[in-house]
């Protein structure tokens, strides 16, 4: 049985759930996914592959660089970034961090030339 959001009985503003975007569990690593393995050699994508190894390592992320994505891309770092938590999706996660460490191995292996497709996994 799902909760009702708690609120004043005198306010009229609608509860929060309402309020924010609804995503479904897993979207965010699905697309990120998907995105690496379309465009690995992209800018963004290696900005998501350094995001997701530092969530999974827990080692430090430079938030500066999620501001040099556009507005899509910065907000699919930040439904990751949500999703992240939820430990329960694990085989999602390890597919993603999978896909993240070939973009990252390719890309320092060979900085100045364009990254090969990845192999889906």
């Amino acid at each position: 049985m799902k909760e009702k959001p708690w609120r004043f009985a005198s306010d009229n503003t609608p509860p929060v759930s309402l309020l924010l975007p609804e995503s479904k569990p897993m979207q965010a690593l699905k697309k990120a996914r998907k995105l690496i393995e379309k465009k690995p050699a992209k800018q963004s994508v290696l900005t998501l592959s350094k995001l997701i190894l530092a969530l999974e390592s827990e080692t430090p992320f430079n938030l500066s660089e999620l501001y040099q994505l556009d507005y899509d891309d910065f907000e699919l770092a930040l439904e990751v970034i949500k999703d992240w938590r939820l430990d329960r999706y694990y085989s999602t996660k390890a597919v993603l961090l999978g896909l993240s460490m070939q973009v990252e191995e390719v890309a320092s292996a060979e900085p100045n030339t364009e990254t090969p497709a990845v192999a889906a996994a």
